[in-house]
């Protein structure tokens, strides 16, 4: 599962950091083990890496990028549409959703199973671990194009 801006560079697919580069660069993000052979070096702490997996990146120039794209994947469970987390793209998956205050809303979300999550701000989010073989999830894919020359 995807969500993020990814970038084609010697014919494969790589996500997009959002570190800051010098003008004419971008950082790109690998979970292959084999691409720290083609210049890929790891940046995280071990103990990221254990929660969230193996991770390397290598500083490229734009022109050596031959495409670039938004991918955005939503969730549509029990026929409401949800953001996702893409950490859990295995076997598990994070939706919810921000700015609920309706009472009944809240009621019904919570007898979905969903939970209320706690942050300092005045947006209520509320989300649930769903099985991606769970029959009332529907995972949608946008893609959209971005102009390379505009990186």
């Amino acid at each position: 599962m995807k969500s993020g801006t990814y970038f084609v560079y010697h014919g494969k697919e790589y996500m997009d950091s959002t570190k800051s580069v010098p003008k004419g660069y971008k950082i790109l993000l690998s979970g292959n083990k084999d691409d720290l052979d083609d210049g890929f070096y790891c940046t995280e702490s071990e103990n990221f890496m254990k929660k969230f997996g193996f991770v390397c990146e290598k500083r490229v120039p734009k022109s050596e990028i031959t495409e670039a794209y938004e991918i955005r994947t939503y969730a549509i469970y029990r026929e409401k549409k949800f953001d996702v987390n893409p950490w859990y793209e295995d076997i598990q998956l994070i939706i919810g959703f921000d700015r609920i205050t309706e009472a009944d809303k809240i009621k019904e979300i919570k007898s979905w199973g969903f939970i209320e999550l706690q942050y300092e701000r005045t947006t209520t989010t509320f989300e649930k671990i769903v099985s991606i073989d769970d029959p009332d999830l529907q995972l949608i894919e946008k893609r959209t194009e971005i102009d390379i020359n505009k990186l």
